[in-house]
């Protein structure tokens, strides 16, 4: 049995870009910088090293989702490896990028939301701006923050 799945939690390095294809369908990309930490060789504190990841969303999903995806924003990602593959100037490239199947797009604290797929639906949860509502109405979906009586006694784990 073959399993390609990945999760990676990190900063946006930059804002997603949104392109069409020829068939019209949306084409989200971003990048996402993950830090490691490790003991340094001295024993004395650690030295970071710094990883990049592309991701890649495609459909409504990556439409919707693209302005809350701006620079310096915490995100967590799952989905698959791809890797692409072509040839330019006579030699041949590759690609490895992150296709996402599922987007976090911070803690519900700090007025994140998430973007998934279940069941072949589609859910998005995006946190609305301090202004968005009147009179301290939230929006239908609108994500905030917890109270201490949002949550059952019972766990289902």
């Amino acid at each position: 049995m073959a399993v390609n799945t990945v999760a990676i939690c990190g900063n946006l390095t930059r804002d997603a870009e949104v392109k069409y294809s020829a068939k019209g369908t949306a084409i989200a990309t971003f990048s996402i910088a993950w830090n490691e930490y490790r003991k340094a060789q001295d024993g004395e504190g650690y030295d970071q090293t710094v990883h990049f990841f592309n991701c890649v969303m495609f459909g409504r999903r990556a439409e919707g989702v693209s302005p809350y995806l701006t620079k310096g924003k915490k995100v967590t990602v799952q989905g698959r490896l791809t890797q692409n593959r072509w040839e330019q100037d006579g030699q041949p490239r590759s690609k490895i990028e992150i296709r996402v199947d599922e987007l976090d797009l911070g803690s519900k604290q700090n007025g994140g939301g998430q973007v998934r797929r279940e069941g072949g639906q589609e859910e998005q949860q995006a946190p609305p701006g301090k202004d968005a509502f009147k009179n301290g109405e939230a929006a239908p979906g609108a994500v905030g923050t917890p109270g201490a009586d949002d949550f059952d006694d019972d766990i289902p784990f």
